[in-house]
């Protein structure tokens, strides 16, 4: 299983080196959910959606990411 963080508006994932990159396979794998809400509440990046990724893609599916902490 793959988890990637992709911006809804641009539709660029988070790269290995906390850049962007279009390309899912260059797209940094994070090894848990919770992992990437962290990185994303961490650097207060807005407008993400989690993808996860299986083997068998019948069972991928995305999850929105919110960040409910106000200005």
């Amino acid at each position: 299983m793959k988890i990637l963080l992709q911006d809804t508006q641009t539709l660029k994932f988070i790269g290995p080196t906390a850049g962007w990159t279009k390309d899912p396979d260059e797209a940094r794998n994070f090894q848990r959910g919770v992992d990437a809400l962290i990185f994303c509440y961490n650097a207060a990046i807005p407008n993400m959606v989690m993808l996860f990724e299986f083997t068998d893609r019948r069972m991928n599916f995305r999850f929105p990411v919110t960040d409910y902490r106000g200005d």
